[in-house]
């Protein structure tokens, strides 16, 4: 099993196979280029739950990066946006009737 890591130890991915070529880092699926800062470390295994980006690998250790930040989909920020759009709405409505001299 190796690891490719870049310049701060963060695992960019995990491989069965990674060979250093003329043209870079070559994994069965993918080719990184040369140039990044990038390096490979054979492991003997990988824990459970362990994956890319959101780990490191410093020590000897696996570790939670703390600068890891969750990609948000397109998706998933629209569904935000509608749930925000809904309680600002509801407020504002709320207020309407206040200020109207009902009661919300």
């Amino acid at each position: 099993m190796y690891l490719i890591l870049d310049g701060r130890n963060v695992i960019v991915d995990i491989v069965e196979e990674a060979v250093i070529t003329d043209r870079g880092i070559e994994t069965s699926g993918t080719i990184y280029a040369k140039g990044l800062d990038l390096s490979i470390l054979e492991v003997s295994e990988v824990p459970s739950g362990v994956v890319p980006q959101e780990y490191k690998y410093e020590d000897g250790q696996f570790k939670i990066n703390e600068d890891y930040v969750q990609y948000d989909t397109t998706e998933g920020k629209i569904i935000s946006l509608q749930d925000q759009i809904q309680g600002l709405q509801m407020a504002l409505a709320e207020l309407t009737i206040l200020l109207a001299g009902g009661e919300a």
